[in-house]
């Protein structure tokens, strides 16, 4: 794992359906990004809780990369969520309803529970980030800017995908709990995904049926993400499950060598 202090502001050059120039997908990538400088946050103060009772040294070093990388992703997120912003989008109601449903998680559910939460959505992310590096058409036809920034945090995700769950493991997390959590965290993302997906095509007019025309084609045909992401899911549910079963060192070893020394020269913060 490295810490990477990057940042990815909107070029003045973005389309404003940025993704492939079509309004659907731009939205269903923007529903999904609206989720991440919140949602790093809580994914911080779940592994964090329990860094105290974690005496492997190992450990608490990864749990203080994992902090710092989650961290810089929230912010380079909340950047995106600026520039919706800037297109007058109302993201800080959204931003706002997301407060009070992580402010309801916390009321409703363990400590334990939490974690386990965060265990799920990290396999999301780190799924979605093989995917995404393993299939480069994802975003060969987004800006080079917005390239660099969602490969990045694709990168980091696969770097730090096992920490939140080796650190579940550490305190006696159970099976049960993890794949109830699972479930628990796959319907709260798609409901959340759909419900964003359809503000922005609200506000923009973008009709129900071209929302519909254009996912089908996206999950199914080209570039059928639900194939592509699904066996990688529902890996998850063996017992046997640990996310450093699943080999994408050769992706992380590609972007460094093609890409890494380029976006920190480009996008450093500390340049």
């Amino acid at each position: 794992m490295d810490v990477r202090p990057l940042r990815f502001p909107a070029p003045d050059d973005l389309p404003k359906y940025w993704y492939q120039n079509n309004p659907v997908l731009t939205h269903a990538f923007n529903a999904v990004l609206l989720m991440f400088p919140k949602g790093e946050l809580f994914f911080i103060e779940a592994v964090t809780a329990y860094r105290k009772d974690v005496s492997d040294t190992t450990l608490l070093k990864d749990i203080q990369l994992f902090t710092a990388q989650e961290a810089h992703h929230s912010r380079a997120h909340q950047l995106h969520n600026d520039y919706l912003k800037s297109q007058g989008y109302d993201i800080e109601k959204i931003e706002q309803d997301q407060d009070r449903k992580f402010k309801k998680l916390k009321k409703i559910l363990t400590k334990k529970q939490r974690l386990a939460v965060v265990v799920a959505y990290e396999h999301f992310t780190a799924i979605f980030a093989e995917v995404v590096l393993n299939h480069p058409e994802w975003l060969k036809d987004i800006h080079p800017v917005y390239q660099d920034f969602l490969n990045w945090h694709a990168v980091e995700e696969i770097e730090h995908k096992a920490v939140a769950f080796n650190v579940y493991q550490y305190i006696g997390g159970s099976y049960l709990m993890r794949v109830s959590m699972m479930i628990l965290a796959f319907l709260a993302f798609y409901k959340s995904l759909i419900g964003y997906l359809n503000y922005f095509a609200k506000v923009d007019k973008v009709s129900k049926w071209q929302r519909v025309k254009v996912l089908s084609k996206f999950i199914f045909i080209k570039p059928a993400s639900f194939f592509q992401l699904t066996p990688g899911y529902l890996h998850y549910f063996s017992p046997t499950f640990h996310p450093n079963n699943r080999h994408d060192e050769a992706l992380l070893e590609q972007w460094k060598k093609n890409n890494e020394q380029r976006v920190l020269a480009t996008y450093s913060m500390r340049g």
